[in-house]
């Protein structure tokens, strides 16, 4: 028998080699797969690594969301604070010069050149960086300051640089809120002009955070790397690269200039897959590269595993084949109960926002028709905001009238508020009710900052006295209540206080009108008013005043408001709670 025979003959009708036949036919079927599948596999990897980077991408962008909206409050916080502590001091004013030819910058008979007490106040109450400047000719100058140098020393002496926005804004007499460059750094800033007795602009307060300190967006770029070798970065106006993902022996190249070319458009380059998503608010680009090497390394890998498990018997693979597919379905149930667990947990998160935001909308008065007619309108700029009002009558002649607002927003800011109404409306003070600055007397001894977060409040109370007409009133660092007398025209009803909280020693005081029949009193928050302008500038009060001399009467008052204040900033949510509450005394 021929050698080929006695071959055949074993390969056919022998146990053995039919099953040599069947391991080989298997084995070179899915071989033959596996090549011709190779290419679909590398543009799977691919898009499914592009996704992935999109993706992270899009957290990022979120996440500068959610800082700016936290910074924003910041500066704005820090600067109500640094301009109530310097208001303290005294009419700014310039005297002379420094020997350096400085101009010598007071408040009230004192000089503040290089004084240090003021800013360091500020920054160790609101964890940022705070500087008084003054303006020499069309420049300002850094006088005391926070901010240092590379070298850890005080930036004083130095000229404020970088947007020509910031200084336009202060020779007008503009603040400015937003990102500007600091020593080369870029800073989330608030600047306020400082007026002498005759409102000639004569210097400047800054507030501000170093953008590079932000944990959050640190957080969401530094750790994560795109596959292998690609990366994420986030580039500032000027194209300098503020975040990257860490440096490393896995990330040979020059991503700094692959980030900067494709800002510019010009970067080409068949290795690189790099996606650029701009952020408007700040001007800041995220840049996100994927190596398409990497794509290939992993698909040639998954492709030789796969040829060398096709190369065992077929008991091996089919065992390999199992343990993998038993370990892919173990981690898809452990993925779906993840995902079944987040969701339920945001359900539930959810479900506890809205019964806080419902709690808090129960405690709020009704509106009433007689004998006064009083309505309001409140509209949080989140869930949960921090402003909270309410009126009710203390006795049978005299009626109590309060609104305050917890700086900040969520739960906090909301628990806060509430607690604060709750014990108003209560009657838990130990406080005469009729009383309004015995009122926030109390209330600033019972809610200080120290033991609420770091939280405070601003707040107006009032109390009118039915038969006389007579309305005693206080006020914790809160705007004024309007007065629109019958006869026409406009009052400011404002007894001047410390925030609520702030200082434990601080003393409020009682103010007392007569509210005419036929009168309308509005009481609100400050984010009825605080709008930006396109020009970045903020709403003057004055043109509120005069908006509201014209409107506040008005049967849907609020209705024209908010339109006003839209026309103003754009569409969308308000940048703060929208509060006001309004009472109208009939003839």
């Amino acid at each position: 028998m021929s050698a080929v025979k006695r071959l055949l003959k074993l390969l056919f009708r022998t146990l053995r080699g039919r099953i040599f036949l069947w391991f080989a036919a298997i084995v070179a079927a899915l071989a033959l797969a596996a090549a011709a599948g190779f290419e679909r596999l590398t543009s799977y990897v691919g898009g499914t690594a592009r996704s992935a980077m999109d993706g992270r991408m899009e957290q990022i962008i979120s996440s500068m969301e959610a800082s700016d909206t936290l910074y924003h409050n910041l500066v704005c916080s820090s600067m109500k604070v640094f301009s109530l502590l310097v208001g303290k001091q005294g009419i700014p004013s310039v005297k002379g010069t420094t020997p350096e030819g400085v101009p010598l910058l007071f408040f009230g008979k004192h000089a503040v050149n290089g004084e240090k007490e003021l800013v360091d106040s500020v920054s160790q109450l609101m964890g940022g960086t705070a500087t008084i400047l003054v303006r020499d000719g069309g420049k300002f100058i850094r006088i005391c300051t926070s901010v240092r140098d590379v070298s850890g020393k005080r930036a004083r002496g130095t000229v404020l640089e970088g947007s020509p926005e910031v200084t336009d804004a202060l020779l007008r007499g503009m603040p400015f809120t937003g990102i500007n460059d600091i020593l080369g750094r870029p800073y989330y800033t608030a600047y306020n002009p400082l007026r002498d007795a005759s409102g000639n602009v004569v210097g400047a307060l800054y507030a501000g955070y170093d953008m590079q300190a932000l944990e959050p967006l640190r957080q969401a770029i530094e750790p994560h790397s795109v596959l292998e070798k690609g990366f994420l970065a986030l580039m500032d106006a000027k194209g300098r690269m503020i975040l990257r993902t860490k440096e490393d022996s896995r990330h040979p190249f020059d991503e700094e200039s692959i980030a900067k070319s494709a800002l510019r458009g010009g970067f080409r380059d068949p290795d690189w897959v790099v996606s650029v998503r701009p952020y408007g608010r700040w001007n800041y680009s995220v840049v996100g590269g994927l190596h398409l090497p990497d794509v290939r390394d992993l698909a040639w890998t998954f492709g030789v595993e796969m040829i060398a498990v096709l190369s065992l018997v077929l008991a091996t693979v089919l065992v390999v084949s199992f343990w993998l597919s038993s370990r892919l379905s173990r981690t898809m149930d452990l993925l779906r109960n993840s995902n079944e667990t987040l969701e339920a947990a945001q359900k539930r998160l959810a479900g506890e926002l809205d019964e806080a935001a419902r709690y808090v909308r129960s405690i709020l008065p009704n509106p009433m028709e007689s004998p006064y007619q009083i309505d309001w309108c409140f509209e949080p700029s989140t869930e949960l905001g921090g402003d909270a009002f309410g009126y009710h009558w203390i006795d049978g002649e005299h009626l109590a009238i309060y609104l305050l607002d917890v700086c900040g927003h969520g739960v906090g800011a909301a628990l806060l508020s509430a607690a604060a109404i709750n014990m108003i409306r209560a009657g838990a003070l130990t406080a005469d009710l009729r009383d309004p600055g015995a009122v926030l007397s109390e209330l600033n001894a019972v809610f200080p900052m120290d033991r609420n977060n770091g939280m405070y409040f601003t707040a107006w109370y009032g109390v009118y006295h039915a038969p006389t007409g007579t309305l005693r009133h206080s006020s914790g660092g809160h705007p004024p209540a309007l007065l629109l007398p019958s006869e026409g025209g406009i009052r400011e009803i404002r007894e001047p206080g410390m925030i609520v909280g702030f200082m434990p020693e601080a003393v409020y005081k009682t103010g007392r009108i007569v509210v005419e029949p036929g009168s309308c009193i509005l009481v609100f928050s400050d984010g009825v008013y605080e709008a930006t302008k396109p020009d970045k500038s903020l709403l003057d009060f004055e043109e509120f005043k005069d908006f509201i001399a014209a409107n506040g009467a008005a049967p849907d008052a609020f209705v024209r408001l908010k339109q006003w204040i839209r026309s103003i900033q754009g569409p969308g949510p308000f940048a703060d709670d929208f509060t006001m509450v309004r009472f109208r005394f009939p003839v």
